[in-house]
């Protein structure tokens, strides 16, 4: 967390896309109770020509009955959305990928979570399902995943408008 905190305090968010979606249910959902699994990857990029920190992050739920093994046959109802958030940064000195790698996990994880559970809960509804809200977003115990950092280009290039 001490590397996340060192990028925060020196970056400021600017926007927030979304970039690319995908929902997917079957045509008549199980009965019973359900179980949602939520995974994650991050990304980042830091341009230097235009002093910001690009973080992209992708969310996946999947949902299958309860007791049910996470497959991808007994998934009912499958969720993606990929979001980049760019932060104006004031000084790059002394930042590694390890830092910026904690700061894309912790902190871009907490800027979108509200986006992404806004977006859960507007599918579901639009799909014919009860809306369904994600929990809110908790900090990992343990330390925290690495980022994968994005090949230079890439984020931009999908995001210019």
């Amino acid at each position: 967390m001490a590397s996340a905190a060192k990028v925060a305090g020196i970056v400021n968010l600017q926007a927030v896309k979304l970039l690319e979606c995908n929902c997917k249910r079957r045509s008549s959902p199980p009965g019973g109770s359900k179980t949602f699994d939520i995974k994650q990857a991050f990304r980042f990029e830091l341009n230097d020509e235009q002093n910001a920190l690009g973080v992209s992050i992708q969310f996946v739920l999947n949902a299958t009955d309860e007791g049910k093994e996470q497959k991808k046959e007994n998934t009912f109802l499958s969720i993606g959305a990929t979001f980049v958030l760019w932060y104006s940064i004031d000084s790059k000195e002394g930042l590694d990928d390890k830092a910026l790698g904690s700061f894309a996990t912790l902190n871009g994880t907490y800027n979108a979570w509200p986006y992404w559970r806004e977006f859960v809960q507007s599918v579901t509804s639009r799909m014919g399902l009860p809306p369904l809200t994600i929990p809110v977003f908790r900090l990992p115990r343990g330390p925290a995943k690495p980022a994968v950092k994005k090949k230079a280009g890439k984020l931009e290039a999908a995001t210019k408008n």
